[in-house]
């Protein structure tokens, strides 16, 4: 619950508020398959199949497409001043996000091989969660002080309800399998991301063909790892 939804929804909300849904979303995607199938072979002893190694493949390429600065206007180069300059600003909270639910993915898995039933988990989680961002949100007075409840607020009540829903699922999958199948299965949402920017939000970024086709390689490797 600490890791994730703790730390890693904090590093999604942020990273899909600094970059777009159509960049962070694919991102974090990608970061938690890879490191999924890592996790599973190397801390649970899961096997790794010749798919694992081409679906992370076409996971690397993607992130990497993913993670270079946009072309200014004209199609110039921007100035190149090393491995700095290819990442943008705020790349680093999707990587982070998709790394904190990988992790989070072997600690649930490891928790229920042991004993806690799936939905008990997952209630589990999300009190721990809560009870972290409670603690620290009384603590901060300049965290207090950033908070305020806008006319989109429902927005959040529902997606917090998805998101319980999603993590509930998530400990009944790790249950019946293993980490480096569920792991990159449950990171499908690009395909949905992207349908859902070009329709609602057309006004707040541009989901260009080199964001589809790298969001495209990422999903299409996260399928090869689950068909392994």
């Amino acid at each position: 619950g600490l890791v994730a939804p703790g730390i890693s929804r904090f590093a999604d909300l942020t990273g899909v508020q600094r970059l777009g849904p159509s960049v962070s979303v694919p991102l974090q995607s990608g970061t938690r398959p890879l490191l999924s199938v890592l996790g599973g072979v190397v801390l649970l002893s899961e096997n790794l199949e010749p798919e694992l190694a081409v679906g992370v493949l076409a996971i690397v390429v993607g992130l990497w497409t993913l993670s270079r600065p946009p072309r200014p206007l004209g199609g110039a180069r921007p100035p190149s001043s090393g491995l700095r300059s290819m990442a943008r600003p705020g790349i680093v909270f999707p990587i982070i996000s998709g790394t904190s639910f990988a992790l989070s993915d072997v600690l649930k898995k490891q928790g229920l091989n042991e004993a806690a039933d799936p939905t008990f988990g997952a209630m589990v989680a999300i009190g721990t969660a809560l009870a972290v961002w409670l603690a620290a949100t009384l603590s901060s007075a300049k965290l207090r002080s950033s908070l305020e409840l806008g006319p989109g607020r429902w927005l959040f009540v529902v997606s917090g309800t998805l998101t319980a829903l999603a993590l509930i699922s998530l400990f009944h999958a790790l249950e019946r399998g293993n980490v480096s199948v569920v792991g990159p299965i449950t990171s499908s949402s690009p395909l949905a991301v992207f349908a859902l920017s070009a329709i609602f939000l057309t006004d707040l970024e541009t989901v260009t063909r080199r964001t589809v086709l790298a969001g495209g390689a990422v999903v299409i490797g996260a399928s090869f790892v689950a068909m392994s």
